[in-house]
């Protein structure tokens, strides 16, 4: 009398398997903004991964410029502290090293924006109507970063930089120099 079967408090214990048609549900997962170009697992992905980026943005930040200026010597002419440094001294220069992450830290608040799509786009518009203030800068210029950040993306990522992982930073960054292009015109 008064005890309750073994079978009775399965049913009621959470661990045990039973009842679980009775627990809550998790919320479903927030809806992306269809302006944004990834799904939401690849979103949970690409912020998952650039946490590991975030923790290395300096290193980051200069490989991606030093890929920069050795790819397009024509570019050199924006950064004229720089143009006849090698990477060795570039990688160990403060100025380099502030602009470096002056640059990376475009991509790094973008990651930071990316649930407010509205101030992302801002964010990336006012980034390509900077670029536009230089004087002779191309809008096609912006587009040259692309395989300069993927490098330096490889570089501090390793192992973690899959096939899906790469799949995944080439949609993000193709779309964030698009945003740049579009505010680089307006």
């Amino acid at each position: 009398m008064g005890a309750k079967s073994s079978k009775s408090k399965e049913k009621n214990n959470p661990k045990s398997g039973g009842g679980a048609a009775d627990l809550p549900q998790p919320p479903a997962a927030a809806a992306i903004d269809p302006r944004f170009p990834l799904t939401a697992r690849d979103k949970f992905s690409l912020v998952k991964s650039w946490k590991n980026v975030a923790r290395n943005l300096e290193p980051t930040g200069k490989e991606m410029m030093i890929k920069l200026l050795n790819d397009n010597p024509d570019l050199k002419q924006y950064f004229p502290k720089f143009k006849d440094k090698s990477a060795e001294q570039l990688r160990s220069d403060e100025d380099f090293e502030e602009m470096a992450l002056a640059h990376i830290t475009a991509y790094d608040q973008a990651i930071q924006d990316s649930d407010n799509v509205d101030q992302l786009i801002k964010n990336l518009h006012g980034v390509g109507r900077r670029h536009k203030a230089l004087p002779g800068f191309q809008e096609d210029y912006l587009a040259r970063m692309e395989k300069c950040l993927v490098f330096a993306l490889k570089s501090v990522l390793g192992d973690a930089y899959t096939d899906n992982m790469e799949r995944i930073y080439q949609i993000w960054i193709s779309w964030t120099t698009e945003q740049m292009r579009e505010g680089f015109r307006s």
